[in-house]
């Protein structure tokens, strides 16, 4: 936990400079490879050292595979989509019991739950980028049906090309490449004035 606690405020940083895609892969090769390595450490100092590293490379795997699949999914099933992301990963909690009972020695535990990684390994090659992602980078033709607004949100659909706010703003400015002139708020307005009012 406290490799998780040290890896999961790195995660969105990664997955912002370098694609939900390439975050989750390169985190799932790593864990998988830690994982069955972990198996032949002769020490205990080692084996401490593998399993921090696996908890900080663990939230680039469920955190942003969690996003991506929110990011990818059509809005009307993101909520059983959310829900369904993580059921695999509470009924392997609940199977280590299982895999206790029925392998006692502790290395060959560790070796026979994570060869099962190496089963999702070819999933990868099949995983789509996020559109958001793409359409954020500037990735003309991202696919806009699937990304329809935030989960939750309002629905609106998903801008082309660059879709950062400040260059929405300057592409719905006065058609010369000025940005356009923010709108008021006057809820913020009232705020401050009752605050120093």
């Amino acid at each position: 936990m406290f490799g998780v606690t040290i890896g999961a405020p790195f995660n969105g940083v990664l997955a912002d400079r370098y694609g939900r895609k390439m975050t989750v892969a390169v985190g799932f090769v790593a864990y998988s490879a830690l994982a069955i390595g972990s198996c032949w450490i002769p020490n205990l100092s080692a084996l401490l050292l593998s399993r921090f590293l696996m908890g900080a490379v663990h939230p680039t795997i469920q955190k942003t595979g969690y996003i991506l699949g929110m990011e990818v999914a059509d809005p009307k099933w993101r909520t059983h989509i959310g829900i369904v992301l993580f059921l695999p990963w509470a009924l392997g909690l609940m199977a280590w019991g299982g895999f206790a009972y029925l392998v006692r020695e502790w290395r060959m535990l560790q070796l026979t739950v994570s060869l099962l990684c190496l089963a999702f390994l070819p999933t990868l090659w099949f995983m789509d980028e996020s559109p958001r992602w793409l359409a954020v980078r500037g990735s003309t033709g991202a696919p806009s049906e699937c990304c329809r607004g935030p989960p939750g949100g309002t629905g609106s659909p998903c801008p082309r090309g660059r879709a950062s706010a400040p260059a929405q703003g300057r592409s719905q400015g006065r058609g010369n490449g000025t940005p356009a002139p923010r709108r008021p708020r006057p809820h913020r307005e009232r705020l401050v004035q009752k605050a120093f009012g």
